[in-house]
């Protein structure tokens, strides 16, 4: 991609499919960026073997509900570095994916499986990985660093490990083809603690944050966040939803519903 300021991006990718094998790997190098390392990502995937849907090393994706508790990218991946959050929809592939995408920051690497059981779905999946992050004075986390460049003063300052799974049960009735119940649930721990401290971003003696978003995220070394979502589908309607919860915090949900027609799907 040319940029307006002489600058580019340099991205090489190779995909190798044999069997039931995939392989990938990609590397991006974006000449704005004031680090030394560029991305590299990579994986290895196999398919239908050992009793297993999928069985993935290195960096995948995780889809699952509706992306409200879990969605393991920043928008990147369609190749378009300004179109962030391009994932936050409400039709979603789900399940484990292999990640040879740009994007960066919110990805997983590690190890993932899926199982399909008569009508039941199941993955499971870890990941351990370095993030970018703005640190206070005394070590800890104000907050992840997000941008669509990185920056060297930011780069891989805390470790996040994840462990995580979801199952999914297909409902047997006639007629509601495709409608699901589905439970799910992560544990995030990281090498620091999080204490998001504005008078690390500002001049404390002349600026004071009163926004609750910012004053109250997330503090602490360890997050359990749970979910579980469904899905019916009668003829030309569609009744979706999940609900999502920090233990020990709050709670986020959404619901909707959707009529296709021959013109369209209104939403």
């Amino acid at each position: 991609d040319t940029l307006k300021d002489g600058g580019y991006r340099l991205l090489n990718r190779l995909r190798i499919n044999y069997g039931n094998y995939q392989f990938g790997i990609l590397n991006e190098k974006d000449r704005l960026e004031n680090i030394k390392d560029s991305l590299l990502k990579y994986s290895i995937e196999l398919r239908n073997t050992a009793a297993l849907d999928k069985i993935i090393a290195g960096h995948f994706k995780v889809s699952q509900g509706l992306g409200l508790a879990m969605d393991a990218t920043d928008g990147r991946d369609n190749d378009y570095q300004d179109d962030l959050f391009s994932t936050r929809q409400l039709y979603r592939i789900t399940g484990i994916f292999s990640d040879i995408t740009p994007s960066e920051e919110f990805g997983l690497f590690g190890a993932a499986v899926q199982k399909t059981i008569g009508r039941c779905v199941f993955y499971g999946y870890f990941s351990s990985d370095k993030k970018d992050g703005i640190l206070n004075p005394d070590g800890s986390i104000n907050y992840y660093y997000y941008s669509n460049t990185r920056d060297n003063n930011y780069y891989d300052k805390f470790r996040e490990d994840i462990f995580g799974g979801y199952l999914k049960y297909y409902l047997p009735f006639a007629g509601l083809t495709g409608s699901h119940l589905a439970v799910g649930g992560y544990r995030m721990s990281y090498d620091k603690i999080f204490n998001p401290d504005w008078s690390t971003l500002f001049d404390s003696s002349s600026y004071t944050v009163t926004d609750p978003d910012y004053l109250d995220l997330f503090k602490g070394k360890t997050r359990i966040i749970q979910n579980a979502d469904f899905q019916l589908i009668w003829r030309q309607w569609r009744v979706f939803g999940e609900l999502a919860h920090l233990a020990k915090a709050g709670s986020a949900h959404n619901l909707g519903f959707d009529f296709n027609t021959d013109n369209g799907i209104y939403t």
